[in-house]
């Protein structure tokens, strides 16, 4: 009996760790919940990777864009790009919920036709396979607004 309790025990010990494992994956990661995950874009990527005097700042918006952290927002969501060939293939810059129709992810992961320019960002260390997973996420996830703290 002593020896049954034992594998029993061991068993629950081992299920709940792997529960328990299992699930810290799960949800969103501390401060990335609604509204969060732009927040982290912005603050992880926008802000050190895309702004410059030359770049996406809010006084040379490159491309018609501009990533300064009071606008990006409302420059990416639902917006047509200026980009002929991405606007006439009817990409938005970030379509909510649909990844494959956000030309931002093209940017950023190098998925460009004919016609839809370079990689992003110009000049600086691409994005690595976590920061376009992170944007990806945003945009499956609806592409909500920031919150405001």
């Amino acid at each position: 009996m002593p020896v049954l309790r034992a594998i029993i025990g061991t068993t629950i010990g081992v299920l709940l760790a792997t529960f328990t494992v299992g699930c810290a994956g799960d949800g969103p990661a501390p401060g990335t919940g609604p509204g969060g995950e732009f927040a982290a874009i912005q603050n992880e990527i926008f802000t050190p990777s895309c702004i410059s005097s030359s770049c996406h700042s809010s006084g040379t918006q490159a491309g018609g864009l501009s990533l300064a952290a009071s606008e990006s927002y409302d420059a990416l969501v639902g917006v047509v790009p200026v980009n002929p060939t991405a606007a006439e293939r009817g990409l938005l810059l970030v379509a909510p919920e649909d990844v494959s129709a956000s030309f931002l992810v093209n940017k950023v992961n190098g998925d460009l036709g004919d016609g839809e320019g370079l990689v992003m960002p110009l000049g600086a260390p691409l994005l690595t396979p976590d920061q376009i997973a992170m944007i990806e996420i945003w945009i499956e996830n609806g592409a909500l607004p920031p919150t405001s703290d």
